[in-house]
């Protein structure tokens, strides 16, 4: 991802966002700013369990 960024001059901001309640924060912005929140993590598996 810095690589693109930095092909586009854009600033990249790492973070993992499964820590420290990082997770609900990622929902809580998202859903604020309106973006589409899959229900599954793409796997096969999970699309089956959908």
């Amino acid at each position: 991802g810095g690589e693109i960024c930095r092909e586009w001059g854009l600033e990249w901001i790492f973070r993992v966002w499964r820590k420290q309640g990082g997770f609900r924060l990622s929902v809580e912005r998202s859903t604020k700013m309106g973006l589409y929140r899959q229900r599954y993590c793409g796997c096969i598996m999970s699309i089956r369990d959908e």
